[in-house]
């Protein structure tokens, strides 16, 4: 009898989580642009985040090269804001292919990518906006824009000119409603 109250106490505790909130989980994103010609990534997250990052890739490009379709697409680090309770990156916007640098700036322009429409009406990017939990591992991503279930099903992983990094896994992104 005394085994089953203590196993009842222990699945009890385990069930509470012993006052531990879960996973962080991203609500929210947008994508602003400034008078600077600097972009603005914001996610907003229930639970304490622990960083993150954003891919991005112009799926609604047409552009081919040689035949191939080829779509430009980058990834920058996102940090926890002053609050808290969410994650931001600013970073420069239209600088030359070849000097764009990872969480500085990228090529994609705020007049010709982050606030233009595609001609079908809708978002010209695609984006992925990944938080990392306490064991540094991405435990949440949500998925906006243009295109999300394309980029998710990876649509569009062979087009894409950098592809993201190993531990962003796109698969595992749930599409923004």
């Amino acid at each position: 009898m005394k085994h089953i109250a203590l196993f009842a106490t222990l699945t009890l505790f385990a069930c509470d989580g012993g006052g531990e909130e879960g996973p962080p989980l991203i609500t929210s994103y947008s994508v602003s642009c400034g008078a600077d010609d600097k972009v603005t990534f914001s996610a907003s997250v229930d639970g304490t985040p622990a960083d993150g990052l954003v891919y991005m890739q112009e799926t609604a490009s047409e552009y081919l090269d040689g035949g191939s379709l080829v779509q430009f697409s980058d990834e920058h680090d996102l940090k926890n804001n002053a609050a808290g309770d969410g994650l931001t990156a600013t970073i420069a916007t239209g600088v030359t292919l070849g000097s764009d640098e990872r969480n500085v700036s990228t090529i994609f322009s705020c007049g010709g990518h982050f606030e233009e429409n595609a001609s079908d009406g809708s978002p010209f990017m695609t984006y992925a906006f990944g938080v990392y939990g306490p064991a540094g591992d991405i435990v949440d991503c949500l998925a906006g824009g243009n295109d999300p279930e394309g980029l998710i099903a990876g649509d569009y992983e062979a087009a894409a000119v950098n592809p993201p990094s190993g531990e962003f896994d796109l698969s595992a992104c749930v599409a923004e409603q």
